[in-house]
């Protein structure tokens, strides 16, 4: 018998070791170069997609002149979460840079889903378990968490507690926990809400009229410029149809202290409308207008109705963004203001705003909130509102209120009672006429109509041609609304629907037909609804 030391031992093993580890690292080369070799065209596709990838499948582009100074990079300084009114705001001087704002392209649409294609029925029926959003929101989105509540559980995102349909986003590199551009995304691409105002900031809340430098479209600067901010949002409209137009915050307070100037008001319409840009930040009103149809609207104050509106303002605008400051001792007095705000704007479009805090007079009561969000909803109704905006999401998430505040104010309750009730949602796939396949990117226009016709949302159809829109439904029959599809190379569609309350109704598919060279022919206009 023969026997072996363990030192014997330890190196056999070792020497078996590094054989298998040899054997194994040889198959593995081997393979990987069989793999090599039989998949050239998957290496191409890659090294393609890592060169040219960013313009195709996302909207990065920026609006910037040639000669830009990357390193004059300003420092943002909007630190505070105050948004109380200024009446006293030193003016900022207007800055002198020369730059301008380049055309780029953009993607025809950015969205994805996962929805299962709709089936070519006739107004199929369920009962609405789904997505809420109608024509309430918030007046800056905030990402944070909330408190349970009524149809509510622990912990849940703002928007997901709560479905926001319209919402007004700030022209600011970040606000809420939000950079800008995760900011307009967030709302318009992965929630696909109904509406999104810009919000400028006007010098009294440390913006500025005019900064020339302010040329990137997703990055806007500190200070923003007004101008500067309606042109970012005329072009983020080509993006999402959801933009609307913007809303120029304390209004007044700078017109009257001429921090704003009519001319200022000229810049700032026309870049909205698209016009072309000039390298001084200004504005050439003689050229075409891309955008025409974006709107303009003012914050404006109940004590500022004691005093008559300058008629040139009156003329540009398109509506006003109306907030009781004192809500809480005159919210009781709202058909007052009401009636004062007719007289002064008349055939202008309001937005009412409602406070869930306020800066100078501290919390709002469920009583006052309740009944600002009422009246809301009746003007609405009526075709006197085009939307409910809340000050602020700051104000409902955790750490920015306590649970007791949360259910003191009650706002899931609110919804429950008097909104969500009367909500419903339609379902509507678009496809081409000839080949019956799902049209993507085809963009959507939706109105309400009661006693005027309103726009309730901007939608655009998904890879599966798919667009989905919860709207309001009222309290009685049903609301009637119309809608239009367009797309390029094909001719416009325009349709009708009813809205039921608590109904998810899946219309008949719409067949869009290529454009023919007959530019006489008129729009089609059909029913595609109940």
């Amino acid at each position: 018998m023969q026997f072996v030391c363990n030192g014997d031992i330890s190196d056999m093993i070792i020497k078996g070791l590094d054989q298998i580890s040899f054997g194994i690292i040889f198959l593995v080369l081997i393979l990987a170069l069989i793999s090599a070799i039989s998949s050239p065209i998957v290496f191409s596709s890659m090294a393609q997609q890592e060169k040219s990838g960013s313009k195709e499948t996302n909207p990065t582009e920026i609006i910037i002149e040639k000669n830009y100074d990357e390193n004059n990079d300003y420092t943002y300084i909007n630190g505070s979460l105050d948004f109380e009114r200024k009446f006293d705001g030193e003016s900022s001087n207007t800055l002198q840079i020369e730059s301008n704002w380049i055309d780029v392209g953009l993607p025809e649409n950015p969205y994805k889903s996962s929805a299962p294609p709709l089936v070519n029925s006739n107004n199929q029926q369920a009962v609405l378990t789904t997505i809420k959003q109608g024509f309430i929101g918030v007046y800056h989105p905030f990402k944070g968490r909330v408190y349970a509540g009524t149809g509510i559980s622990e912990d849940e995102d703002l928007y997901q507690a709560y479905h926001f349909g319209v919402n007004g986003i700030i022209n600011d590199p970040s606000y809420g926990a939000y950079d800008f551009r995760e900011n307009i995304e967030k709302h318009c691409q992965e929630f696909d809400t109904n509406l999104v105002y810009g919000i400028i900031r006007p010098p009294s809340e440390r913006g500025v009229v005019n900064n020339p430098n302010d040329t990137k479209l997703w990055e806007p600067a500190s200070p923003s410029g007004m101008i500067q901010a309606a042109a970012r949002f005329s072009k983020l409209s080509s993006i999402f149809p959801q933009i609307r137009g913007v809303i120029i915050d304390d209004f007044w307070a700078n017109y009257y202290g001429n921090t704003i100037t009519l001319e200022d008001m000229k810049n700032i319409k026309g870049a909205l409308s698209g016009k072309k840009m000039l390298p001084d930040g200004s504005v050439d009103l003689e050229s075409r207008s891309a955008t025409p149809d974006l709107q303009l609207f003012i914050v404006t104050y109940g004590g500022e109705l004691k005093i008559s509106p300058d008629k040139d303002i009156i003329e540009m605008i398109d509506g006003v963004n109306f907030w009781l400051y004192d809500q809480e001792d005159s919210y009781n007095k709202f058909d007052l203001y009401l009636s004062a705000l007719e007289a002064h704007y008349p055939n202008k479009e309001l937005i009412t705003g409602v406070y869930i805090h306020n800066g100078d007079y501290g919390d709002m009561s469920n009583q006052s909130i309740s009944y600002m969000i009422d009246k809301g909803i009746h003007l609405y109704e009526k075709g006197l509102s085009s939307g409910i905006l809340l000050f602020s999401g700051y104000w409902l998430v955790k750490n920015y209120i306590s649970e007791e505040r949360s259910q003191k104010i009650g706002l899931s309750d609110i919804f429950h009672s008097n909104y969500y009730p009367y909500l419903g949602e339609i379902n509507c796939q678009v496809v081409d006429d000839e080949t019956s396949r799902p049209l993507q990117g085809v963009k959507i226009k939706i109105y309400f109509n009661m006693a005027g016709k309103i726009t309730a949302a901007g939608k655009t159809t998904n890879e599966q041609g798919i667009f989905r829109f919860s709207g309001y439904a009222g309290r009685s029959a049903g609301a009637s609304y119309s809608f239009t599809a367009k797309k390029d190379g094909y001719n416009p569609y325009n349709g009708v629907f009813t809205m039921e309350a608590k109904k998810a109704i899946n219309l008949p598919s719409i067949n869009l037909k290529r454009f023919e060279l007959d530019i006489e022919s008129p729009v089609e206009s059909h029913s595609a609804g109940l």
